[in-house]
């Protein structure tokens, strides 16, 4: 809805949904709108905040001035179409005594805001921020304001829950209401997310759901104790209420189903504070009205919910079953094996939507029995799955499975089997046959790659994400285990090595490679060996620039080869300097130091690597390295201090965020392919 739009539109409108017959029915309100003049007016307080920096007094005059002018318009600016975001604005900023007075202004009126679009926003901005203040205020002492008294906020919080409670499940579905609810039972519970810490509105006012797996915590705030009897109360009051069919149809709806995850999050802390609670809301969902299920049965001789069965496979759904797996007990967890996943593991595997769910089980999964079944039962049809891209299960495997020699054990041999043969083609060439997903090279893409290398053309889709989540997580294994990718890597000849190193994905891999912290003295020669000539070309790709940063560390306790380095950057001072990325290799390396105090960098260079990868994070051109990736501020986090004497331990940190950045990319091609 453009603004245009939205400014014509007189009256509001909020979902009513009955317990008889479901119908929505829609109940107009209006709030009034604000007079040209307020609207010039708040249109200057936008512009001020935006590009006006006060002393603190100004600023503090500022604040009241415009409080002053907000108070008898506070719904007015709540749903304003412009300018309830300077509402919001003016929100973080607010005295906690103003803060409380806005709030107490909209008593009353949450029933109706909570559904509009942009008074949802205000809503949930006025509550993360009322959270901070409920959870540190004094509730002895008396706020008091012009000898008015001011309740404490935690009563406010909790007059806003009893104004709504008799609504609570109509909100869970509605396109606005629910972030608003989801927040209030984050705000109960004490959570406070990182994305929610400031207002995220695009332009057409839409936010795009998150699931609870994408959504790092940031702070846990101790909230009076009055909230966690509410928090319990309202989970009570749903079970109570609800039947397991209606609580069933929200998991099938992309705002309903982040409402089920959040008070299946909220269930389970209740459970950890009260060993004798039940998981209501997680039976409700996985049993229905039939709960009585032996763990001895096996999945042929129980009928299986035909619900669950659908919410494995449904795009939505499939994130309430991995929060099922998520706050079930190891109890339910066998049932749910038993009875859904033991004799359909190939047929989950190969499924686009159900095998995130079998991964999530085999993560969450402590039962080695368990665990053992279903690697026997995936490496029967290993190859099956490597021909058609789908090795997310295979690497959650070995991801689990790095510590149990046993079992991981089996998964190498049969993926060295698989990829390359014979004990001669897997040391030449299983690196890269496994990065383009080509067993025993069957499509010939070894013979097409070097044809088109060597010609000069452009090579396309030799490097497969799949793959190089494969071997990513192939790095999660012992050193002596995958160190056959290692000694394949080195075998490559340098036309093949540079490439590598320009490509997206595959410099990725080769920093990691890079910054193994196991890696021998004698392969860190060799992996610096190939790229010389080539620093200076490396240097000025946006790409290959990451992997000369690298090679500092690689050249930790290899003197020689970084004053070579060193050297062949500085002949190239005039290409370097001049080009975006080589400028910051330039400044990484320290080559002016290099230059004119060559004793001085060589005694302080390790020192300086340790400075360089606190400011690499903020330097580092994240949207160009990988375009198409979002949230990659999150995956290009580098390790925070690194000195000759514990490198190996220090690297470790490096070597897991590029193994995040791999993670991320691969994230993001699932999400294509669904």
């Amino acid at each position: 809805m453009s603004v245009k739009k939205r400014r014509n539109r007189k009256t509001n409108t909020f979902v009513k949904k009955t317990n008889e017959d479901s119908v929505h029915q829609d109940e107009p309100f209006f709030f009034g709108t604000l007079s040209l003049e307020d609207e010039k007016y708040f249109k200057g307080v936008e512009e001020t905040l935006m590009t006006h920096h006060f002393s603190q007094e100004d600023y503090k005059i500022f604040i009241d001035n415009t409080f002053a002018e907000i108070e008898g318009k506070e719904l007015k600016l709540a749903i304003h179409p412009l300018y309830s975001k300077t509402l919001e604005s003016l929100l973080q900023i607010l005295s906690p005594i103003q803060l409380k007075k806005y709030f107490q202004s909209l008593i009353g009126n949450f029933k109706k805001l909570i559904f509009d679009c942009f008074g949802s926003h205000v809503c949930e901005t006025l509550l993360i921020r009322s959270a901070y203040i409920a959870s540190t205020e004094n509730i002895y002492s008396a706020f008091q304001d012009s000898g008015e008294i001011l309740v404490t906020m935690e009563n406010l919080i909790l007059f806003m829950c009893n104004e709504i409670s008799d609504m609570l499940i109509n909100f869970a579905d509605h396109k606005y209401a629910s972030y608003v609810f989801r927040q209030l039972l984050f705000v109960l519970d004490g959570s406070i997310f990182q994305d929610n810490l400031s207002s995220k509105r695009t332009s057409k006012n839409k936010r795009k759901p998150q699931l609870l797996g994408q959504i790092n915590s940031t702070k846990q705030l101790t909230m009076p104790e009055s909230f966690f009897e509410k928090k319990k109360s309202i989970l009570d009051n749903i079970n109570a209420k609800y039947s397991a069919t209606q609580v069933r149809n929200l998991a099938f709806n992309q705002y309903g189903s982040q409402i089920i995850s959040t008070l299946l999050l909220i269930e389970k802390n209740l459970v950890d504070n009260d060993k004798e609670r039940n998981q209501n809301l997680l039976e409700k969902l996985i049993f229905g009205d039939f709960k009585d299920i032996s763990l001895e049965a096996n999945s042929i001789q129980i009928e299986s919910d035909s619900f669950m069965e659908t919410l494995l496979r449904d795009q939505v759904g499939s994130h309430i079953f991995e929060s099922i797996i998520e706050f079930s007990s190891e109890e339910i967890l066998q049932k749910l094996y038993v009875i859904y996943f033991k004799d359909k593991i190939l047929r989950i595997s190969k499924h686009p939507v159900a095998n995130y769910v079998l991964q999530k089980f085999i993560e969450k999964n402590n039962n080695y029995k368990i665990l053992d079944e279903i690697v026997g039962k995936i490496i029967m049809h290993f190859k099956e799955l490597i021909d058609i891209g789908h090795i997310g299960v295979l690497v959650s495997l070995i991801n689990v499975s790095s510590h149990i020699t046993l079992i991981s054990t089996k998964l190498l041999n049969v993926l060295k089997e698989c990829f390359g043969g014979s004990e001669t083609d897997i040391k030449n060439s299983i690196f890269s046959l496994i990065l383009n997903l080509d067993p025993r090279n069957e499509n010939n893409s070894m013979k097409n790659f070097e044809k088109e290398l060597n010609n000069h053309n452009r090579v396309v889709d030799h490097i497969k994400i799949q793959g190089a989540h494969l071997i990513k997580s192939l790095f999660n294994l012992p050193y002596e285990m995958y160190y056959f990718l290692i000694e394949s890597f080195l075998l490559q000849n340098k036309k093949v090595v540079l490439y590598y190193a320009t490509n997206k994905i595959g410099s990725c891999i080769v920093e990691t490679i890079l910054k193994l912290p196991s890696l021998l003295a004698s392969d860190r020669r060799k992996l610096l060996n190939n790229f010389f000539e080539s620093y200076a070309y490396l240097s000025c790709d946006p790409f290959g620039s990451h992997i000369v940063d690298a090679c500092l560390f690689t050249s930790i306790g290899l003197n020689s080869y970084r004053e070579r380095i060193a050297n062949e950057l500085l002949k190239s001072r005039e290409i370097i300097e001049d080009n975006y990325y080589g400028k910051r290799v330039w400044k990484n390396w320290h080559i002016n130091l290099f230059k004119n105090k060559y004793s001085e960098w060589k005694k302080n260079i390790n020192s300086y690597v340790e400075k360089g990868l606190s400011e690499l994070k903020a330097d580092r051109i994240v949207n160009i390295h990988i375009s198409d990736v979002d949230s990659l501020n999150d995956t290009n986090k580098r390790t925070s201090s690194l000195t000759l004497s514990n490198d190996k331990e220090k690297l470790t940190d490096g070597f897991n965020n590029d193994l995040e950045e791999i993670t991320m990319l691969f994230r993001k091609h699932k999400k294509k392919k669904l």
